[in-house]
């Protein structure tokens, strides 16, 4: 396979000024093997462009206008930069330069193959966002989601088990059987769920669950999703989605031919309903397993009582933290800009507790912080949607900068910085405190 630094050297060299940085990573090579497939109508892998960080430089490839930060390798289509660029935060669709890219962090994965899978699944993002921009779910459901109902997380593993078995049947009645109890264990459970709760699980399974049936199918067309025996955690419902809509692709292939023409032509449609209809004359009858489900009941309620105490001890322990922290008194709300919904834990009352990335925003004032736990509380009812009233920042080792600027107050610390116009600051302890007056 000729590679990238092959192809420049064919005649490109001689005209650098200076000598070539070390070879693009080798999942480049990879993706434009993975990207040959016809893996979904109307998506042109090969097309799309690509963000990647090796872990010393930032590539950008098919990019139409790259920044001017960025230099060119050689004379192909590929541009580096050294280092992170700012633009990559995590492995998702970013816009650079006013450019949709796939952003990825490689060199993680077992072979190249498998970080070239993990590009073309953010490369199928960037094609859905223009597609398919109402496939994604509100992330915002999350943080009210009745995790602490013992009913719905027991119906969701029974479903869980149920898909599972279907996929590990090779005897069709058996995969129809396991299907259809799927299918009647996700009615109940979302007879118990609001309009925008069903919503978020399909969009979601639509939107991360067919990348995911998209990553894997690059690699392996016998794909099957990962659904443990043992049910996802009580409050991964997002990361459960990935892999149910990754199974119902799977459950389609087998029984609605034509199913991805179908979604490409009608987007209300969500997958879970394409195999209802698909299934709703079967006289087949659904699986059952009243030994487990007991037992999966039993666990639920064990699951939920910890969960109300886990999330006691998380807030009593951000609480107890004696090292230095931000506590930032908005006179006027403040709104979530950006936050990680991966890394949270809503702990009650409206506070939540962000443990990667947050950031807020009001007029000329924000407030960031990255790798440092953050405590929001709400202003009204929802947890972030009718604004943030205060945000109590922690984790910091060593006494945060403060000072005022131009009618504000700046605070800067490593992974943290924060701009409140007309604020006030005081010191008590090892505490910051800022008061942004009412505007």
């Amino acid at each position: 396979m000729t590679t990238f630094r092959a192809w420049v050297a064919l005649g490109a060299a001689a005209a650098l000024a200076h000598p070539l940085p070390s070879d693009p990573p080798a999942a480049l090579d990879a993706y434009a093997e993975l990207a040959r497939a016809d893996l979904w109508p109307g998506f042109e892998a090969a097309s799309v462009p690509l963000a990647l960080y090796d872990g010393s430089r930032t590539w950008l490839v098919r990019h139409p206008q790259p920044p001017p930060e960025f230099e060119r390798y050689a004379e192909s289509d590929v541009f580096f930069v050294e280092g992170r660029h700012a633009a990559i935060r995590a492995n998702a669709p970013v816009q650079i330069h006013g450019v949709w890219v796939a952003g990825a962090t490689v060199g993680g994965g077992a072979t190249p193959r498998d970080d070239a899978s993990l590009v073309l699944h953010e490369a199928f993002h960037v094609f859905q966002r223009r597609r398919h921009p109402s496939w994604q779910g509100d992330e915002g459901v999350l943080l009210t989601y009745p995790f602490d109902d013992a009913d719905v997380l027991a119906a969701r593993r029974l479903e869980t088990e149920s898909l599972r078995r279907a996929l590990a049947e090779t005897d069709a009645a058996k995969v129809e059987r396991w299907t259809i109890a799927a299918l009647e264990w996700r009615e109940r459970r979302f007879a118990r769920l609001s309009p925008a709760e069903q919503a978020y699980e399909r969009r979601t399974e639509l939107n991360e669950g067919l990348a995911r049936y998209v990553e894997h199918a690059s690699l392996d067309p016998r794909h099957r999703p990962n659904l443990p025996e043992a049910g996802f955690e009580v409050t991964d419902l997002r990361g459960r989605a990935y892999e149910t809509g990754h199974a119902f692709g799977v459950l389609l292939d087998r029984f609605v031919p034509g199913w991805k023409q179908r979604l490409e032509g009608q987007d209300p449609l969500s997958l879970d309903r394409m195999l209802a209809d698909a299934l709703a004359d079967s006289a087949t009858e659904p699986g059952e397993f009243p030994y487990l489900q007991a037992a999966v009941e039993r666990r639920a309620r064990a699951n939920v009582d910890a969960l109300v105490r886990e999330r006691a001890a998380t807030r009593e322990a951000f609480v107890a933290d004696e090292r230095w922290r931000v506590v930032i008194e908005l006179g006027n709300p403040m709104f979530a800009e950006g936050f990680d919904p991966m890394n949270l834990t809503v702990l009650g009352g409206g506070e939540i507790l962000h443990t990667r990335w947050l950031k807020l925003t009001a007029g000329h004032s924000f407030v960031e912080a990255e790798g440092h736990p953050a405590l929001t509380e709400p202003l009204g009812a929802h947890p972030l949607q009718d604004g943030v009233k205060r945000v109590t920042v922690g984790g910091f080792e060593e006494r945060p900068e403060a000072r005022f600027e131009a009618g504000a107050v700046l605070v800067a610390a490593p992974g943290f910085s924060a701009r409140l116009q007309g604020a006030q600051m005081t010191f008590e302890g090892q505490v910051l405190r800022v008061l942004a007056r009412r505007r």
